[in-house]
């Protein structure tokens, strides 16, 4: 009996609570620099996951890791480097975006301490993403009347080839 105790003792103690959310070190910069940037981890929204967030899904929830993704992969080094590039770059923007935000996709930004340092929700079927914190380039299209802060058409096309995925929508 007493044998039973410890082992499932151990069981938690290495697979850890049963909540799903991983507890990450949370350190979100003013920006999200190219150079400050040393792994990305992209997760894809799965609505078969138990999730307790409201419409507007993210990555990070009450500063922990949302039950709503499944990791995809990891990004190290000159890849990361090339989507960061890419991410703050005025051509990846300029499109239309639509009224709604339905994440598909996400990335986690780390240091080199592995601390997160950034979040980037991506919703394709609404042509745009949230960031935090704010990638300002996204912005420039943003004039008075005139909001073109979605994805540009180059833009849509190299972030899905950057990540590893074919665009559906062309």
């Amino acid at each position: 009996m007493n044998k039973s105790i410890t082992i499932l003792f151990f069981i938690f103690i290495i697979a850890g609570p049963a909540s799903g959310q991983e507890a990450i070190k949370l350190g979100l910069k003013k920006q999200i620099t190219v150079s400050a940037s040393n792994t990305i981890k992209l997760y894809k929204y799965n609505p078969q996951n138990e999730c307790n967030q409201s419409k507007v899904v993210s990555v990070i929830y009450e500063d922990k890791l949302s039950t709503c993704f499944d990791y995809v992969k990891t990004f190290r080094m000159g890849k990361v480097k090339k989507i960061m590039k890419f991410l703050r770059a005025l051509t990846t923007y300029g499109g239309e975006d639509v009224a709604c935000f339905d994440t598909e996709y996400a990335l986690l930004i780390f240091d080199k301490s592995n601390m997160a340092i950034g979040y980037i929700n991506i919703s394709l079927s609404c042509n745009k993403l949230i960031s935090n914190p704010v990638i300002t380039e996204r912005e420039y299209y943003a004039n008075p009347g005139f909001r073109k802060v979605g994805f540009s058409k180059k833009g849509r096309t190299g972030l899905l080839k950057l990540l590893g995925f074919s665009d559906s929508k062309k």
